[in-house]
């Protein structure tokens, strides 16, 4: 387990999983391109079958789905656990 979470994932997301993040910094982007993240992000699921989420991957792919889809739903500051993917 610990060896998935140190050496498979970015720095910043260890960061994150961590609770070392001290400020949450807002950004724009144009909606087409959030629509592109979302479409990448589906591709990738459905290819690694990332539903199970029985690996690191899959868990960082349901929930980074799940905050695209909650950002063209305007609920960009809605939570995403990142073991459920809810």
């Amino acid at each position: 387990m610990y060896f998935c979470w140190f050496k498979h994932i970015s720095p910043a997301f260890a960061n994150i999983m961590l609770g070392v993040v001290n400020q949450m910094e807002e950004i724009v982007i144009y909606k087409y391109q959030l629509e592109t993240i979302l479409e990448a992000l589906r591709i990738t699921s459905n290819i690694h079958n990332s539903k199970l989420g029985k690996t690191c991957h899959d868990r960082q792919v349901r929930q980074a789905y799940k905050f695209a889809e909650n950002a063209l739903k305007g609920e960009h500051k809605t939570q995403v656990s990142y073991i459920t993917g809810k």
